[in-house]
């Protein structure tokens, strides 16, 4: 028994790294239009990783509007939180506000701060249906409820912060359907405020009583340029949105009709990730003027669109 244990684990363990090696993948997306205009093995099976935090996150923003709870509420740090990534040195009895815990998945791929929040939000689901059980848990599975209302079909989450819990199955995603989810997070009112800072000064109220300051550092160093202002870089994998002024075309009638553009870059596995986005950002512009310059013409199918 204890060999075929060993053996379903190596195979566990060899598929998620093969998983890990495969080919690159991009995407880039208009996000207003959703036409893709560059894209390489965009349903390619890869691991989620940290990029399961934008999904964290956009439910902390969603359950926050819908809850009523401000996100300057305070949270305590909960025990037994125990995940690698913890920039901010948290430690259970701490407080710190829902914002500052969204800052810091948002800009240092905060674990602890994902599970802190899964913790706090997934308690108070249990509570308001009735029902006990795992927070975290609960929370993954409304996760899992997030990504099908916006058609991730190849998409299982597992995780609030990357890494399977306790062991669990890693989650797996593709290039597209993080397109979907990032076209989702972008229209979450406020979502880019948290992206778009190269720093930001946090307050915390340590379980000693003492109150501290601190600066978390945005992992995105291509914040600012080429009109980047967002979303997660972590190892060789890059989701970026860019942005440019509106198109204004003067109609006959002499008002102006105004098109807002966003470009979504999502970069999987890529050798040299901050050049490649940079060249996939300039070439995806490109591409979008000529489509522009062609009246936007598109397929009886549509089929050059996010689907």
């Amino acid at each position: 028994m204890k060999k075929i244990v060993q053996i379903i684990s190596v195979l566990l363990f060899t598929s998620y790294a093969s998983l890990a090696q495969t080919a690159e993948s991009y995407i880039a997306v208009e996000r207003y239009s959703k036409r893709v205009l560059l894209a390489a093995n965009t349903e390619q099976v890869l691991p989620l990783g940290r990029f399961s935090q934008l999904a964290t996150v956009k439910l902390a923003l969603d359950w926050s509007k819908a809850s009523g709870v401000g996100l300057a509420a305070s949270v305590i740090v909960p025990h037994g939180v125990n995940v690698a990534g913890n920039p901010l040195s948290l430690q259970a009895g701490d407080k710190i506000s829902i914002r500052d815990l969204v800052y810091s998945i948002s800009m240092a791929n905060d674990e602890v701060s994902c599970m802190i929040i899964a913790d706090f939000i997934g308690r108070d689901l249990l509570a308001k249906r009735g029902k006990q059980g795992n927070s975290i848990k609960a929370f993954v599975a409304e996760m899992n409820t997030l990504g099908g209302s916006l058609k991730m079909t190849k998409t299982k989450f597992t995780s609030p912060y990357g890494t399977s819990v306790a062991g669990g199955a890693q989650g797996v995603t593709t290039v597209s359907d993080l397109a979907k989810l990032t076209v989702g997070l972008l229209a979450t009112n406020g979502f880019e405020f948290y992206t778009k800072q190269k720093s930001r000064r946090l307050t915390l109220a340590r379980v000693s009583g003492a109150s501290q300051k601190l600066t978390v550092v945005n992992n995105n160093k291509l914040i600012g340029q080429m009109g980047i202002t967002g979303v997660k870089a972590t190892g060789n994998h890059s989701i970026i949105s860019a942005n440019k002024q509106p198109y204004k075309t003067k109609l006959p009638s002499g008002q102006f009709k105004v098109t807002p553009v966003q470009m979504l870059i999502i970069s999987m596995n890529s050798a040299n990730r901050d050049g490649r986005v940079k060249q996939l950002v300039g070439t995806s512009w490109k591409q979008y003027e000529d489509w522009r310059a062609s009246g936007y013409a598109m397929s009886a199918q549509r089929k050059e669109f996010l689907q």
